[in-house]
């Protein structure tokens, strides 16, 4: 990992002023929320194409809809629980409708001291079940940039999840995102244990993983930036290859997330190998980020060990 530390949220507000400033299509439209989501320099910038709709998200969910389906490309930047709570509006006038929106939902997962009501752990599951809807989660600065821009040159319906913990990169500079391209962080060349993961997660699964490799295991890292449609054929990949385990790691609801979409391909497709699914089972609770992901096993040493302890021999 290299580079500064940069939250994604920043590194969208970045992203998304300089798709506005190559393309006037672009609008941006919030709840009262452009601080928290970093749009205020588009605002700034653009104020022609930007919105403030107020503490008022279901009649914001209309609106966009109709400005995308009146020839419009919006962003809606919103808290990632907020777009959970919001979900029946949204697959009303966006999924439903057809309307090609990016709801940006930032402060997603284990935030820290807000608690657990604004924790968003779920909203991977209700988007991925709409259908129609992208659902996007990049795992640093560069990957969230290179989503930014894609999202902005397509008209695609998408739900882009984004963290608001500083952090490291884990992609370098010759990095290049592939829409339902995942990508491997770390590679084997007969892997024992692989790790999925996804989001600010994969710089935790990078760690534990190098940790393991010093122990003498031989495990790979495979970031899941694109959640639906989902990389199969990464998955596949691993039939022929003699692994003893995978492991999920999310910062979310294991059931709906990346866990329950990685069993469904190992199921479906016979792939030989048990999955264990890391994340949360339970809402979050109060505390700094860094507490709660040890609180719930999420932390760099609870991953590794949990690997670890798995793979001794019963006794």
């Amino acid at each position: 990992m290299n580079g500064k530390l940069k939250s994604q949220r920043e590194s969208f507000g970045e992203a998304i002023l300089e798709a506005g400033r190559k393309n006037d299509n672009i609008y941006v439209f919030t709840s009262d929320l452009g601080g928290p989501t970093k749009v205020k320099e588009f605002a700034k910038e653009f104020p022609e194409r930007f919105g403030d709709l107020g503490i008022a998200e279901q009649h914001a969910i209309s609106f966009v809809g109709g400005a995308a389906l009146a020839g419009l490309r919006p962003f809606y930047t919103t808290f990632g629980v907020f777009a959970a709570s919001n979900y029946g509006q949204i697959r009303q006038s966006i999924a439903y409708s057809k309307a090609p929106v990016v709801i940006v939902g930032t402060h997603a997962g284990l935030i820290g001291k807000d608690g657990a009501s604004h924790q968003a752990l779920e909203e991977i599951a209700l988007m991925s079940s709409l259908p129609g809807m992208n659902v996007l989660q990049p795992a640093d600065d560069i990957e969230t940039k290179q989503i930014v821009n894609f999202l902005a040159n397509n008209n695609m319906t998408a739900y882009l999840r984004l963290s608001r913990h500083p952090q490291e990169n884990v992609h370098d500079e010759n990095y290049q995102f592939g829409f339902n391209k995942a990508t491997k962080l770390m590679e084997s060349p007969e892997p024992k244990i692989a790790i999925f993961s996804t989001g600010y997660m994969s710089t935790h699964a990078l760690d534990a993983a190098k940790k393991l490799s010093k122990e003498g295991i031989s495990i790979e890292v495979v970031n899941f930036s694109t959640l639906n449609p989902i990389d199969k054929e990464m998955v596949n990949g691993y039939k022929d290859k003699g692994i003893e385990r995978i492991y999920t790691l999310e910062d979310h609801n294991i059931n709906g997330g990346l866990g329950s979409r990685i069993c469904e391909i190992v199921a479906e497709d016979g792939i030989a190998t048990k999955v264990t699914r890391l994340g949360m089972n339970t809402f979050g609770t109060s505390g700094s980020p860094n507490d709660l992901y040890k609180k719930f096993g999420l932390d760099v040493e609870s991953i590794a060990n949990k690997i670890s302890e798995d793979l001794k021999p019963d006794l």
